[in-house]
C-alpha cells in the first residue's frame, strides 16, 4: 500500500461548503462554515496563541526505568524540559490551578487505522513513513497505553476538572474543554522544521519533546485553526479511550475521532 499525505483544506476554500464538518466526532471533514467564519470573521483574531494563550506540553513515551522518557513545558517564552514523569506533574501544577487552557502532546501513536481489507489493517496511518504496527512505532504504542493512562490520571489527581479533555479543536479553542491531546510525531525527514534554538533539554528524548511543544507553538501562532499532518481516515481513537477510561471526557464519539498529529523535523 501506498504512503500518501492528504493535503489540509485552506480555511478559505472552505466557506461555504455543505459536506464538511469539523472534527467533533461527527464527521469526516475538518471544516464547517460556521467554524470557519468564527475564525475569519471581522474582528476575529487568527492567531490562537495569542487568544488562548495555552501552556504546550508534550512527552516522548519511553521507558522511565531505562530513562528514557523525555517531557517538555512551553509557556510562552519560557521552556522547563525533564525526565521524571512526577517532576511534569509539578510543573504542570500552576497552569491546572489557574484552570489555564493546556495543549498535551505524547510523542505515540494515539489511534490506529480501521480498514476493510486485512491485509491493509495494519499498514501505515495516511501520512506515516513507517508502520505503528511494528519496530518503534508498535513498542511505543504499547508503552504509551500505560504512559499516557498515568499522566491523564495524575492530572486529575492534581486537580484538574473532570470531563474537560478533548481531542477536538474546536472543543478545546471554542468551547469549555480545557485539556487537548495530541499526537506530537517528531522525525529528520518532514514536517516543521525546529531550529536549533528551538529545543533544549539534557537529553535526547527531553530535546524530541521540546521540539513538539515548538511546533505546536509555532502552529498556533502561524494558522487560524489547527489541522493535522495526516490524512483523514476511519480510526480507533487510543488517546479517546484514555479520556474515558481517566474521567477526562464523557463524550464516547470521541473513541472514532482522529486527534491532531504534528509533524516536526526536528535538527540533525
Amino acid at each position: 500500500m501506498g504512503l500518501w499525505h492528504q493535503p489540509a483544506t485552506d480555511p478559505r476554500e472552505a466557506r461555504g461548503t455543505k459536506t464538511q464538518q469539523h472534527r467533533d466526532g461527527r464527521g469526516t471533514g475538518p471544516w464547517s462554515t460556521q467554524h470557519v467564519d468564527a475564525y475569519l470573521g471581522d474582528g476575529m483574531t487568527t492567531n490562537l496563541l495569542e487568544r488562548l494563550r495555552p501552556v504546550i506540553a508534550c512527552v516522548d513515551v519511553g521507558s522511565p526505568k531505562a530513562g528514557s522518557v523525555g517531557w517538555a513545558i512551553r509557556d510562552k517564552d519560557t521552556v522547563q524540559t525533564g525526565q521524571d514523569l512526577y517532576g511534569l506533574m509539578d510543573a504542570l501544577m500552576p497552569a491546572i490551578q489557574r484552570h489555564r487552557k493546556m495543549a498535551l502532546g505524547f510523542e505515540c501513536p494515539l489511534y490506529i487505522p480501521l480498514r476493510e481489507s486485512p491485509k491493509e489493517m495494519t499498514q501505515c496511518r495516511r501520512g506515516e513513513r513507517l508502520a505503528w504496527s511494528t519496530g518503534a512505532g508498535a513498542t511505543v504504542l504499547a508503552i504509551g497505553l500505560a504512559q499516557v493512562h498515568w499522566v491523564l490520571t495524575e492530572l486529575i489527581k492534581h486537580g484538574m476538572p473532570k470531563n474537560r479533555g478533548t481531542t477536538q479543536w474546536a472543543s478545546w479553542s471554542e468551547g469549555d474543554s480545557t485539556l487537548l491531546l495530541w499526537e506530537a510525531y517528531i522525525t529528520r525527514n518532514d514536517g516543521i522544521e525546529v531550529p536549533l534554538d528551538g529545543i533544549s533539554g539534557n537529553t535526547a528524548h527531553e530535546r524530541d519533546a521540546a521540539a513538539g511543544t515548538w511546533a505546536m507553538w509555532q502552529k498556533l501562532q502561524r494558522e487560524p485553526v489547527l489541522l493535522s499532518d495526516f490524512g483523514d481516515e476511519k480510526v480507533l481513537s487510543l488517546i479517546g479511550m484514555q479520556l474515558l477510561a481517566t474521567d477526562q471526557s464523557k463524550n464516547t464519539e470521541l473513541l472514532y475521532a482522529p486527534c491532531v498529529v504534528l509533524k516536526a523535523k526536528k535538527p540533525i
